[in-house]
């Protein structure tokens, strides 16, 4: 299985989101918004072609990007597949901002 970094954004994202979950319907929501990221990134770390192909990236991007849906909620969770590593870019909101991320890109190559 490859190793996973979390890029410092998306964690961020996971947390916030967590916490508004939280505070809209309580723990248990907050905490199966948790879950189901850690579902979604073992299947990365499994399967990482089963992932959602992200195409129009910028030109100067030589890695895949793939998009893994998080069940039950409207979030996605981006993970740049590098030939030792996985890279989770991004924990984005689907109806908020497309492609904000993509400039994070940059930072994916250690």
């Amino acid at each position: 299985m490859l190793e996973v970094r979390v890029l410092h954004q998306a964690r961020r994202e996971l947390i916030e989101s967590a916490r508004w979950y939280k505070q809209q319907d309580g723990l248990a929501l907050a905490r199966d918004f948790g879950a189901r990221y850690r579902e979604q990134l073992l299947r990365a770390r499994q399967m990482p072609q089963t992932g959602h192909l992200v195409t129009g990236l910028p030109p100067d991007i030589d890695f895949e990007v793939r998009r893994f849906l998080l069940e039950r909620f409207p979030h996605a969770l981006f993970v740049a597949r590098l030939p030792d590593e996985l890279v989770v870019v991004a924990i984005a909101h689907q109806h908020r901002k497309p492609g904000y991320w993509h400039k994070r890109l940059a930072k994916v190559k250690p």
